[in-house]
C-alpha cells in the first residue's frame, strides 16, 4: 500500500512506523567497465554529422545534375550555356 505525501509526513511527525515495500536486491545486467562502454554522441554532434552527410549528398547531386545539363546542351549544339 503506497502512502500519500501527507500520510508519510503524519507518520514521521507522530513517530509512527512508515510501512516499506520489499524491494528485491537484484541487478539485471552486469555493469560495463569504461573500456566496453560506447561514447554517446551529444545532440549537436549527431545533428552536425547528419547535416554534413546531407550537404555532401546535395552537393554531389547538384554536380551530377549540372554535368547532365551541360552534356545535353552540348549534344544539342548549344555552346553558350551559363
Amino acid at each position: 500500500m503506497a502512502l500519500s505525501y501527507e500520510e508519510v509526513l503524519d507518520h514521521i511527525v507522530n513517530n509512527k512506523p512508515v510501512p516499506m515495500e520489499d524491494v528485491p536486491d537484484i541487478t539485471l545486467e552486469e555493469p560495463k567497465d569504461s573500456e566496453q562502454m560506447e561514447m554517446k554522441l551529444k545532440p549537436w554532434q549527431v545533428k552536425s554529422e547528419t547535416v554534413d552527410v546531407t550537404t555532401e549528398d546535395a552537393s554531389l547531386q547538384m554536380k551530377n545534375d549540372m554535368e547532365q545539363e551541360l552534356s545535353k546542351a552540348m549534344k544539342e549544339g548549344l555552346h553558350d550555356v551559363e
